[in-house]
């Protein structure tokens, strides 16, 4: 739990020494990894927290033993005053800078059992919210989440598309192409999916010139068509990502509900519907064993600026769309939650959910809503 994280700043002496249990979880069948917690107790019982056992990071709320040595969980309003350390000392990475967002802003703290459809039991999470409940109704897409648009015409935009200049409608081609997508070869634009590779160039500031010709052409063909007159649709958009575990998460750490954030330096793909993210969410846990992912993170995103991007074939337009934001684009945080699983399956076993509320421009100052990092605009 990042809460532990900061509490244990209070204390100047940390033992070295751990005792690490795998003790059952009170009225179930599954079995958590706890370690002790040194500091308050909670009606003179020692508390314990769930840990990772690869990496030692605690990951849940407190608990208390019962007399047959079952674990159960302490009332949320009690485990908030108390104050505890791991015994082998926690303070990881970023946590001096967690107490600004934890410090100012309270968080609602609930615990639940969810039912999700690719998991035989129910999963018990604690539920940590800050700024409002909102962010919590798109941490289980599998559950369904409600999007909602302004209504476009596939008929409008073929039409509008069809005026486009050539080098534009070969840039959307290019980057809503997909593997497995039949395109025409071309020499210069290629028959490939791009975007990874534009967005790597983008995040890592490389100068065009490095740039392979194809990429440079299709980047320059998707600005350009930012300011066509492609039709829009405003309301809400869905987004999924990961974290992997040499990654830091900044929500609820140096990201807080009010904060300005941005995607900058790269384009940002969202969806209309929830599909993408449901498909997303299970493919990551099938491939657990295979997979380095630490947390999922889903951003409901509330705009209109977007460029609805159509999928093509041959020269047909499909009513099925990609959305992109520009790289100079900023978003309000609204709410952020955070799913900390306790007893369960469900991996991994954090999820984010972060509902962004588009603003816009100028802004002197924005947090990449990935990394947390500050950037300043001229």
């Amino acid at each position: 739990m990042p809460k532990l994280d900061n509490l244990g700043q209070a204390f100047d002496v940390m033992e070295q020494a751990v005792s690490r249990q795998t003790l059952q979880l009170a009225g179930t069948q599954r079995y958590l990894h706890v370690a002790a917690l040194g500091g308050d107790t909670y009606r003179g019982n020692r508390l314990y927290v769930r840990i990772d056992p690869r990496t030692g990071e605690a990951q849940g709320v407190k608990y208390f033993l019962s007399a047959d040595r079952q674990l159960l969980p302490v009332p949320v309003k009690a485990a908030v005053k108390l104050k505890n350390i791991l015994l082998e000392g926690l303070g990881g990475k970023g946590s001096g800078k967690a107490a600004r967002v934890w410090g100012t802003v309270k968080s609602i703290d609930d615990l639940a059992l969810v039912t999700l459809p690719q998991y035989q039991n129910p999963q018990y999470l604690q539920i940590e919210s800050y700024g409002s409940r909102d962010a919590e109704s798109i941490l289980f897409p599998e559950k369904g989440i409600a999007l909602q648009q302004t209504a476009l015409d596939p008929a409008a935009y073929a039409v509008a598309f069809a005026r486009l200049p050539d080098f534009q409608k070969r840039a959307i081609r290019s980057w809503t192409l997909v593997d497995g997508d039949s395109a025409v070869p071309s020499a210069r634009w290629g028959d490939e999916p791009i975007n990874i590779e534009i967005n790597h160039h983008l995040y890592e500031r490389e100068p065009l010139h490095a740039w392979e010709t194809r990429e440079r052409l299709v980047l320059s063909g998707l600005m350009a068509a930012f300011d066509s007159p492609l039709p829009r649709q405003s309301g809400s958009f869905l987004r999924v990502a990961e974290y992997q575990r040499d990654q830091i998460i900044p929500w609820g750490d140096t990201i807080g509900p009010g904060d300005i954030v941005t995607n900058f330096p790269t384009l940002m793909s969202a969806s209309a519907e929830d599909h993408y993210a449901r498909i997303y969410t299970e493919l990551t846990a099938k491939e657990a064993e295979e997979n380095n992912c630490k947390a999922l993170i889903y951003y409901e995103i509330k705009g209109g600026s977007c460029l609805p991007l159509a999928r093509t074939q041959a020269d047909a337009v499909l009513a099925e769309y990609i959305y992109l934001f520009r790289p100079l684009s900023f978003f309000r945080v609204k709410a952020i939650s955070h799913g900390l699983l306790i007893g369960g399956e469900m991996y991994p076993s954090t999820r984010i959910g972060v509902v962004l509320e588009e603003i816009e421009q100028p802004i002197a100052s924005a947090k990449n809503l990935f990394t947390g990092e500050v950037i300043h605009f001229n």
